[in-house]
């Protein structure tokens, strides 16, 4: 039985570029306050009070204790906020170190996503400190990256990286910086210059992780899937827990280059690690339904049809009302000759009628008016005329349907 549209996946949801999740790109500066080595000139206060405050000498790195800073709980940041607030009254008063408390005040707005404030303490310790701290800069573009100001995060970035550029033991902080605007060019569609930044970055640091990601990322979208596969190898190996998006990133990339074993390979480490770095435990479900849904398309393709059925089936186990899988199960009971298994599945999509393919990626329309004409045909053979002559009209009038809503 050979139905209409063979096997398809969704567009937008399924697509055929490695997917990204929130907040796994920026493993540094997710609050974090990274202080260089020697204080500036006329800065002396604001770099040896932190220094203090936060309880490490110049030329180390954060204790793992202060790193873990950003995961405060909400008392104690609204604590800090508020000791910090009394502290500027009464320094701005007396006429002393103003800056140094905006500075801090800035980085728990910040960690507690009040950008606009940050912002705002960050604008006054940069009038109090001028031109000469690379840090703030970095942190206040990152807060304008964060509520989506993406010109003004490129020049907090570049006017970080200008500062920062005279230290040439920085190498590192300054790959950060670098790998920031990259990001945020990236997002703005200037693909070369985020290219160029993600690239000054990793020859800065080749141990910067991410960096590999989001350039892995940015070659897959442009098809330079050879160096994409590369570069999201890369982060692997250096990453001590890279989690199930890196492998499943990969895999997609090996999958469009024609590598399917290895594309195999890649979803099924990611299912296996089930480690999807999302807060919320359906976000979670969902990633690793796709992942499921991945393996099995791929399979499905492949001719596997065993397989094809157990990936479709594990994924509808945890994200049981999505047609498309549905839909999809039912093309490979269909292909295989199982017609009343391919029936159910296809009756089983259109009455749930939800969570459909939009435009596949090769042109056609793939969604409720699929799965009609294709039970329409089971219908035919089964010699249910009136019932085959329903779904066929009623096929017609739902593709005609998508097709008005994508014009």
């Amino acid at each position: 039985m050979a139905a209409k549209f063979g096997t398809m996946r969704q567009n937008s949801r399924r697509s055929s570029q490695p997917s990204r999740k929130r907040g796994t790109q920026k493993l540094l500066g997710l609050g974090l306050m990274l202080f260089y080595a020697a204080p500036l000139a006329g800065c002396q206060n604001l770099n040896s009070s932190l220094i203090k405050d936060w309880g490490f000498s110049q030329g180390e790195g954060i204790p793992e204790a202060q790193a873990a800073a950003t995961k405060e709980s909400p008392e104690t940041i609204a604590q800090e906020i508020q000791r910090l607030t009394q502290e500027i009254a009464q320094l701005t008063a007396s006429h002393k170190d103003w800056g140094r408390a905006h500075y801090e005040r800035a980085h728990y707005h910040r960690i507690n996503d009040d950008f606009d404030a940050a912002i705002t303490d960050y604008n006054i310790a940069a009038t109090a400190y001028g031109d000469r701290d690379a840090q703030l800069y970095s942190d206040r573009g990152l807060a304008h990256e964060s509520l989506g100001n993406g010109e003004a995060a490129i020049a907090d970035y570049t006017k970080a990286i200008a500062v920062n550029e005279g230290w040439a033991d920085e190498p590192e902080t300054l790959a950060v910086t670098y790998a920031s605007r990259g990001e945020v060019h990236e997002s703005l569609k200037n693909l070369d210059a985020a290219l160029a930044d993600y690239n000054t970055a990793i020859a800065l640091d080749a141990s910067l992780s991410y960096a590999f990601y989001d350039r892995a990322y940015l070659h897959h979208s442009q098809e330079n899937l050879i160096q994409a596969i590369k570069d999201f190898t890369s982060y692997i190996q250096l990453t001590a827990k890279p989690g199930s998006w890196a492998y499943y990133s990969r895999g997609v990339a090996n999958e469009d280059y024609g590598r399917s074993a290895q594309a195999l390979a890649d979803y099924s480490e990611a299912i296996s690690l089930n480690d999807w770095g999302q807060d919320d435990p359906e976000l979670n479900k969902q990633d690793q339904a796709d992942a499921y849904f991945a393996r099995a398309w791929l399979h499905h393709h492949l001719g596997n049809y065993r397989r094809a059925i157990q990936g479709y089936s594990e994924s509808l186990k945890l994200h049981p009302m999505d047609s498309l899988t549905l839909y999809n199960r039912g093309l490979v009971h269909d292909e295989n000759g199982d017609l009343a298994q391919a029936l159910a599945d296809y009756s089983s999509a259109i009455e749930l009628n939800q969570n459909w393919g939009q435009i596949d990626i090769s042109g056609n329309y793939l969604g409720l008016g699929s799965a009609l004409y294709n039970r329409g045909l089971i219908y035919q053979l089964q010699g249910n005329g009136e019932l085959a002559q329903g779904d066929f009209r009623a096929s017609k009038a739902a593709e005609k349907a998508l097709e008005q809503s994508h014009s």
